[in-house]
């Protein structure tokens, strides 16, 4: 076309002859991949990716495979009438579960009432003649109770092929919950860091606002 360089063109007929339509959506096929091959192979990405309200990034390599993916399933558990579709369906009667409200979340705030500071279990009448559980203790019974039923609760983990040695497993932990991705976000002090600590503890509020915690 007008205002291409050769290298351009003769680049844009072999792409069109060799990646699928989906793929040539997102390249600039205006550049000479010689001269900016980023441009070239991602140049039209930005402009044709939105994101939706809840995501923070999107990844062509993984977020457009699981997105398909969910739909195909969608599609299978929306007809199915055994175990997955009920569970489905359950999910998405609104109405019945408007009318439960938090109770089903009852016995996990229950749980969290068992979690204390030895500060306050000091504080308690004759804490001196119990051996009460207090602090780091009650918090790691928790997260074990929580993390046997695939709720995720600081961490979470998976089992994974070893990268370093293909012919074992490894096991992987990685960070999970709602929390902020760097440590430093809680104790920088800058203003950006702050304004997302703030952020957080909005989020964290609402949450227990919505579980039934007035005030919370």
């Amino acid at each position: 076309e007008a205002g291409e360089s050769a290298g351009a063109q003769a680049a844009a007929r072999v792409a069109a002859r060799h990646f699928p339509n989906e793929v040539l959506k997102a390249m600039d096929l205006s550049v000479d991949p010689c001269t900016d091959f980023y441009s070239y192979a991602c140049g039209q990405f930005q402009e044709i990716t939105e994101l939706e309200s809840d995501q923070n990034e999107w990844a062509r390599a993984w977020s457009g495979v699981s997105a398909r993916n969910n739909e195909l399933l969608r599609e299978v558990v929306e007809t199915d009438h055994g175990i997955a579709g009920t569970f489905y369906r359950a999910c998405l009667n609104m109405t019945t579960i408007n009318a439960l409200g938090p109770e089903p979340l009852r016995p996990f705030l229950e749980m969290l009432r068992e979690v204390r500071g030895c500060t306050e279990a000091k504080a308690e009448p004759f804490s001196h003649l119990h051996k009460y559980k207090c602090g780091a203790a009650t918090l790691t019974d928790v997260i074990v109770k929580w993390q046997r039923i695939d709720i995720k609760v600081f961490f979470d983990w998976s089992v994974e092929v070893n990268p370093h040695d293909p012919t074992r497993y490894a096991l992987n932990l990685m960070q999970d919950g709602i929390t902020l991705p760097d440590p430093k976000w809680y104790y920088s002090g800058t203003a950006e860091a702050r304004a997302k600590v703030a952020g957080l503890k909005k989020v964290a509020k609402k949450v227990f606002e919505l579980a039934g915690q007035e005030g919370g």
